[in-house]
């Protein structure tokens, strides 16, 4: 049976769910890999180019080339950074695919990258644990308006209850007492 880590088919709907983690934690470094390069770059002029850049990276970067999917990473970093570099350009969406190949090729390589994929998998975690936290939130105020809302019916109703019961016990007694007043003005003026 093929696992999610060795089968891009069955990886990709995997994919389509974590893709926003991704991006956001692999933009966050990339970023962070932009800014030392230029720096670098100013600091080191004269220096061979590939010395330059060995010494300049970051260590997730380093990190990240050093595995299995050092083409997939440098594609994705040259993605991030021509999408950075032009005006209202959404990185997300322009490079969606590189992301996605990138991710495929380290959980090909899940032995190499697991720091990374476990640290993925807790950003991930901690996003589900808050939007179900809000989700039980707003179900809980909801649950809460019904729960008032049929309360407030069932008082209406035992109010309406009660005045009815009110309304027919009262009048007999009140028709009684009524009845009883009536004889006693007719008795008084027919004896007198």
């Amino acid at each position: 049976m093929a696992s999610p880590a060795s089968d891009p088919a069955i990886a990709a709907p995997h994919l389509e769910a974590e893709e926003p983690a991704v991006v956001t934690v692999a933009a966050a470094a990339a970023e962070e890999a932009v800014v030392v390069a230029a720096d670098v770059e100013k600091e080191g002029e004269g220096e061979d180019e590939e010395e330059e850049e060995e010494e300049g990276e970051c260590g997730f970067c380093l990190f990240m080339k050093g595995g299995g999917c050092k083409e997939a990473f440098v594609a994705w970093e040259e993605c991030v950074e021509a999408a950075g570099k032009e005006e209202g350009s959404d990185m997300v969406e322009r490079c969606f695919e590189v992301t996605a190949n990138l991710k495929r090729c380290m959980d090909a390589h899940a032995d190499y990258y697991a720091p990374v994929l476990r640290a993925e998998q807790a950003v991930n975690d901690h996003a589900d644990a808050a939007i179900a936290a809000d989700k039980a939130k707003e179900g809980g105020e909801k649950k809460l308006d019904a729960v008032a809302q049929e309360a407030a019916s069932a008082a209406d109703e035992k109010k309406q209850q009660v005045e009815e019961k009110s309304s027919s016990s009262s009048s007999s007694p009140t028709t009684t007492i009524d009845e009883r007043k009536e004889k006693e003005v007719v008795t008084e003026k027919a004896d007198s």
